[in-house]
């Protein structure tokens, strides 16, 4: 026996009813949340790989005196940069995602987030378990540094030139290091790096960088050393940081969540949609839902 075309209308009117399509509102959210997504890995990742960039090129900081001797800093400011990156990229492939119901791009987004994640946190634990062993590297690097300046044109030497003249300091543990550089020690000359200068003493050289000739019995340095202010600029900008990476550690929880949630929706509605058929006025034209329908009719 065949149904109705009013029957088969009802049938199907009462199927979309159970299961009705997503609605412009929802579409509209998703959409928002997606840009959401979007903007905020922007964000946080421009932030991550603009700090790698300004470890990687900065010539007017501490950083420049370590980079060019220590490996570590420069695979570092490489990580912050290849994350930051990745992050920015990750953005993009959740917004298409969440706005096109995309699943395998929530997975990839889900699945990098989760790399990303673990990654930051990996890194957080070793630096944490290494501080001593850095802050030796840090030192032994400074000192060698101090041993073989001449004061030319050189980044390095600049720089810790530029950074005993602000902080008021000389040397790593104090101007007794300055005793251990070839330059002195080969010179029958009394000098002195013209960055430890105390200013406030009479009769000091007006340069900046290089080597000092001073002519009284005491050396007009500073007498305190960099170890303690550098540690507290370091302390200072892991501060910052740690800040950043915390902001985009919650970012990424929360686009993990999201990307968990849209998928599921996405694999819910396509077991639940059930395609439209469309009826006309002197010919019945059907979908396959509604041939379906029709076929489970005639069995009853």
């Amino acid at each position: 026996m065949f149904l109705s075309k009013d029957s088969l209308v009802t049938k199907q009117a009462r199927k979309e009813t159970v299961d009705p399509q997503p609605s412009a509102t929802e579409v509209k959210k998703k959409r928002h949340h997606g840009e959401r997504m979007h903007h905020s890995h922007q964000v946080f990742g421009a932030l991550i790989m603009g700090f790698g960039l300004w470890v990687l090129f900065d010539n007017q900081s501490f950083i420049a005196v370590l980079q060019e001797s220590s490996h570590t800093v420069k695979v570092a400011s490489y990580i912050l940069i290849a994350v930051g990156s990745l992050s920015m990229a990750m953005g993009f492939f959740g917004c298409i995602g969440a706005i096109y119901e995309i699943r395998c791009l929530l997975g990839l987004y889900f699945t990098c987030l989760l790399l990303i994640l673990i990654a930051q946190v990996t890194a957080g634990v070793l630096i944490y378990f290494q501080r001593e062993p850095l802050k030796y590297e840090m030192a032994d690097i400074l000192k060698g540094m101090i041993i073989n300046y001449t004061g030319q044109n050189r980044t390095t030497e600049h720089t810790w030139d530029y950074v005993q003249r602000t902080m008021n300091c000389c040397g790593w543990t104090g101007p007794g290091n300055w005793s251990e550089n070839l330059l002195i020690k080969n010179n029958s000359q009394n000098l002195y790096p013209c960055s430890c200068r105390n200013e406030s003493l009479p009769g000091t050289d007006l340069r900046d960088v290089g080597m000092c000739e001073h002519l009284s019995p005491e050396t007009p340095v500073y007498q305190t050393g960099c170890a303690t202010s550098v540690e507290k600029w370091l302390l200072d900008n892991c501060g910052v940081i740690l800040g950043i990476c915390v902001g985009v550690a919650v970012i990424e929880l929360l686009g993990m969540i999201l990307s968990m949630c849209l998928c599921k929706s996405v694999i819910q509605e396509d077991y639940t949609k059930v395609p439209k058929g469309t009826v006309g006025h002197g010919d019945e034209r059907e979908t396959e839902g509604v041939g379906g329908c029709v076929v489970d009719a005639l069995k009853d």
